[in-house]
């Protein structure tokens, strides 16, 4: 079709259970800890295609992005006379748990359901320039998963108001890092009530505040994906200035942030009661339908603290399994899907950046600004917090280890906990 990805470079069957997925770069264990077999899928006859019913399993259960995926089935559909394109949540699934349910659901019964998914990764030959470098590697640190992602999310985003910062006399460049915002707040502290917040209610919120953090330390790309296979030294720099960064932001936070809501927090950056606040991009859909608030003037968004070559993000993708009874390949499903045309228009509903760099969104000025420095990025980090390339036990161990430094604040000690947990990633 018109657009479409040329994917017909390889039909391999290969690899167990290699669905594409929302935000999981692979597992080889189960979530309490044991191995799973590798298993051999059911082979599919080349070329086939025909009628019936294929399962499209996503595990988003967000309005805006369930939206997108009932768009994406109903155009499919009107695509695809006779076709019976049926969308399947994954059980529990919603944007906050997403990673570990795929984890715990699909990875712990390869051997129970592997028959039934098919191996995808030559969908990657002749496409991998059109995907940015951090979501085609973290699709293959282990191998078990595929990334066919739909869109993206940025992680290390900052919101601010521009007419306080104006007002105030200063500007983003003026504080490099967290630290330095800390130290040296200048008049913005007298024209705000917090300098930086966000919310801190889960542990995951720790560590995507964490991980923004380092990966504005790490200036090299291979080496962020090192950190992620585990493949770290006993006293990494990086890790130690993200942790000094992390304490500063820590002091800045309010004792009652286990309180605080992200659109509470947007709010007051509108308000002008909040200097900075750290928050991912789909939080901004909050800003985007006020339609008393104007972006760029009452809101603007900015890579977090002087980062501007590194971009991280969480992927959306799906899973298209063959359906028992169908012989077809998924691959016309993930052909119509990833074309350009398709890109925007779900990107558009979902209100998020494509995950092809060759797609614009022009939505919002938000999303375009997003994107047009998604492009000029010379990194593109694969996010830590939301499984897309470290598996959940690794990530729950992460969790640990900077639920623990909140309390302690002990440097030295916190970057022994961080080593010792990126490692588990060597043995899982």
């Amino acid at each position: 079709m018109d657009g479409a990805p040329n994917t017909q470079k390889s039909r391999r069957q290969v690899l167990a259970a290699a669905a594409a997925v929302t935000g999981l770069a692979g597992c080889q264990t189960s979530g309490t800890g044991e191995s799973t077999d590798t298993v051999t899928p059911a082979p599919v006859p080349e070329g086939a295609v025909g009628g019936g019913t294929v399962e499209l399993r996503h595990a988003t259960s967000t309005d805006l992005t369930g939206a997108a995926i009932d768009q994406l089935i109903a155009a499919f559909e009107g695509a695809h006379e006779g076709s019976d394109l049926v969308g399947v949540p994954l059980g529990g699934a919603d944007s906050a748990d997403s990673p570990a349910v795929v984890y715990d659901r699909i990875g712990a019964n390869l051997a129970r359901r592997g028959a039934r998914f098919q191996d995808l990764s030559g969908l990657w030959e002749g496409e991998r320039d059109a995907y940015p470098y951090g979501v085609t590697v973290s699709s293959f640190i282990a191998r078990s998963f595929v990334t066919i992602p739909q869109a993206l999310h940025r992680v290390n985003c900052l919101y601010y108001n521009p007419g306080v910062l104006s007002e105030a006399g200063v500007a983003l460049e003026d504080y490099p890092t967290v630290s330095d915002l800390a130290d040296s707040p200048g008049p913005l502290d007298d024209a705000v009530e917090t300098l930086f917040a966000q919310p801190l209610r889960t542990a995951t919120e720790l560590l995507a505040l964490w991980e923004s953090l380092l990966a504005s330390r790490l200036y090299r790309e291979r080496q962020y994906v090192q950190y992620v296979v585990g493949d770290i030294s006993d006293n990494p720099l990086p890790i130690r200035r993200s942790l000094r960064d992390f304490d500063a932001a820590l002091s800045m936070v309010s004792d009652d942030a286990h309180e605080a809501t992200p659109e509470a927090l947007l709010d007051d950056v509108v308000d002008g009661t909040v200097g900075f606040v750290r928050q991912p991009t789909w939080t901004g859909t909050h800003l985007i339908d006020r339609r008393d608030a104007t972006y760029g003037t009452d809101w603007a968004v900015a890579p977090l603290f002087a980062a501007p070559w590194t971009v991280t993000f969480v992927a959306r993708g799906f899973a298209v399994p063959s359906a028992p009874t169908r012989t077809a390949a998924p691959r016309e499903v993930v052909e119509f899907a990833t074309t350009p045309a398709r890109q925007r228009a779900f990107c558009a509903t979902a209100r998020a950046l494509p995950a092809r760099t060759d797609v614009t969104v022009d939505a919002h000025p938000m999303l375009a600004e997003q994107a047009e420095d998604y492009r000029e990025a010379s990194m593109h980090l694969p996010s830590m917090a939301h499984g897309i390339a470290v598996r959940p036990p690794v990530r729950r161990r992460l969790e640990t280890a900077l639920s623990s430094f909140r309390q302690h604040r002990n440097v030295d000690r916190g970057v022994e906990d961080l080593v010792t947990a990126l490692r588990t990633a060597r043995v899982l």
